[in-house]
């Protein structure tokens, strides 16, 4: 008898007909095992959740939101192996979790009540859902990005605090403290979140004989939509008018940075300064001048690879660069709301030493002597130290409330700095893409659109109509600038931007000063630069 087996293309059938099975198969059952997974973390949270309630009801005067992953073991009995950050609020009554896991939960995310439980498996899903109400209050506006090396800080009587990002008293927008933190260099930065505006009056208005003042409405934006936190709709993207007022609210240009939609953008807190020739952002030193605008603009951009700031190297994730003329605006037009001085003029630096974060006690201070060592009673320090006393350029005397922080766009301390006077600001505006001068080297024809706004067109009624607005100036001035603040307009000859003036502009300076310039190097001219953080940032 003939023994019969397998011939080789019936071999070759089989495996083939198997791993069709097994394609089949392994996707199926690995879905099975992580919709397992994602309904055990599901009721996990769950059973957090109601032993929250069974310890309010124990203890009706516990406070529930001091509830974190470093004291749930100890509050509640339950192990916190699996848990990397937990925050609990109470929203109108209902209580909300939000958690991060780590280890058996590890790329899982929880937020919401018992009855409404929602679980993510994307962070940036979750972030957007918790970015409305979570973190123990309801949230107005988008939480800081911090990029690598960046630590958040607070300020508690006047005093610099280093704290954890997820500190509920980080920043509070409503009271005008605005988000602060520092890089690996101690430089500080100051976050200003996706807003939209609407100028609802004295649009386009500013005359010689009287002060003009405007008024702006800001409405903070989730994430990085269009959609207002407040639950009032979508906002616009082109501003509308009716004689001397803006009729709707559109989303502010600087939070889209070159068609990537940002969820807020981080400022220089002080003009920026030297050290040994890199750009550093503190108080109490010198401002960086005599340079001209392609070493600006090119310092500011060569800070995203530099491991100083202790991001790395790579600049992947981050954008650095030199501020532009809408972002000026943005910073400019969230000062006149209510989250920052709103009615009030931020004060001047009056510091003919050119001191950074400096203040004096008017809007108008006529320059002040500010020599190092050298005392003066009427300038102060950004933390509103009296300059009567010093040592080097570190106001050392008494302390008061109001002036020194006046100069800043909160009216305390963590607001932005010298948007008033101390040095003249070139920002990334100009006519034209037009040198300007011959001293200049940066070439016009290849800065990227998102690094400059090209004003094209002049109007006949005083300023620049092109594309741009949320810029602080053809809508804030006419004759004059708001404040009576200094208008100037460009020309082929001048064609750069300055703003917020020098010392010695007194009454001619603030954030609605524009002015000019031919883009040269000069001794009482510098810049700030601009971070942006996030995953999408092409840099």
């Amino acid at each position: 008898m003939k023994n019969k087996g397998f011939t080789l293309v019936e071999l070759l059938a089989v495996i083939v007909i198997l791993a069709i099975i097994l394609a089949i198969a392994i996707p199926a059952i690995t879905g099975l095992i992580d919709s397992s997974k994602r309904a055990a973390f599901e009721s996990d949270a769950k059973f957090l959740i109601k032993a929250i309630d069974y310890k309010k009801l124990e203890d009706p005067s516990f406070d529930e939101t001091t509830i974190t992953e470093s004291n749930i073991e100890s509050i509640l009995n339950i192990p916190a192996d699996n848990i990397k950050t937990l925050s609990v609020s109470n929203v109108e009554g209902v209580r909300k979790v939000s958690i991060e896991g780590q280890g058996e939960w590890d790329g899982l995310y929880a937020y919401g009540s018992y009855m409404e439980l929602q679980t993510f498996t994307s962070e940036e899903d979750w972030t957007a859902a918790t970015s409305v109400g979570g973190g123990g209050a309801p949230v107005t506006e988008n939480a800081p990005v911090l990029a690598t090396g960046m630590t958040p800080i607070k300020w508690v009587n006047n005093v610099e605090e280093p704290i954890e990002e997820d500190d509920p008293t980080w920043y509070d927008y409503e009271n005008k403290l605005w988000a602060n933190a520092k890089t690996a260099d101690g430089s500080y930065w100051v976050w200003i979140p996706r807003y939209a505006y609407s100028i609802t009056s004295n649009y386009h208005k500013g005359l010689y004989a009287a002060e003009t003042i405007g008024t702006i409405e800001v409405k903070f934006l989730n994430g990085t939509t269009n959609n207002a936190l407040d639950n009032s709709g979508e906002v616009a993207t082109t501003p509308t008018y009716e004689g001397s007022v803006q009729t709707n609210f559109v989303l502010h240009p600087a939070f889209n940075f070159g068609g990537t939609q940002v969820t807020g953008i981080w400022v220089a807190k002080f003009e920026a300064s030297s050290n040994s020739g890199k750009v550093k952002i503190v108080p109490n030193v010198e401002a960086w001048r005599n340079i001209n605008i392609a070493t600006m603009y090119n310092n500011s951009r060569s800070m995203e690879a530099d491991n100083t700031y202790g991001w790395g190297t790579t600049g992947t994730g981050i954008d650095t660069h030199m501020m532009k003329n809408t972002e000026w605006g943005a910073v400019a037009y969230l000062s006149k709301s209510s989250y920052g001085k709103e009615t009030e003029e931020i004060y001047i630096n009056p510091s003919n030493f050119l001191i950074t974060g400096r203040g004096g006690e008017t809007k108008s201070q006529a320059s002040t002597w500010d020599n190092s060592g050298s005392p003066e009673s009427t300038i102060y320090g950004y933390d509103g130290r009296q300059c009567s006393s010093k040592t080097g350029q570190v106001c050392t005397g008494p302390s008061n409330q109001i002036f020194g922080m006046a100069s800043s766009t909160t009216g305390n301390i963590t607001g932005i700095y010298d948007i008033s006077g101390g040095v003249k600001e070139y920002v990334m505006g100009n006519l034209n893409r037009t040198t300007s001068s011959s001293s200049l080297t940066l070439d016009l024809v290849t800065v990227p659109d998102k690094y400059i706004n090209v004003y094209t067109s002049v109007s006949n009624d005083n300023g620049y109509r092109s594309e741009y607005f949320g810029d602080a100036f053809y809508e804030t001035s006419e004759l004059k600038s708001w404040y009576k603040d200094y208008l100037g307009k460009l020309s082929t000859t001048y064609a750069w931007f300055s703003r917020g003036g020098d010392y010695a502009n007194t009454v001619d300076a603030g954030a609605f000063y524009v002015s000019p310039k031919m883009g040269e190097a000069n001794t009482t001219t510098g810049f700030r630069p601009v971070l942006i953080v996030g995953n999408n940032i092409d840099s």
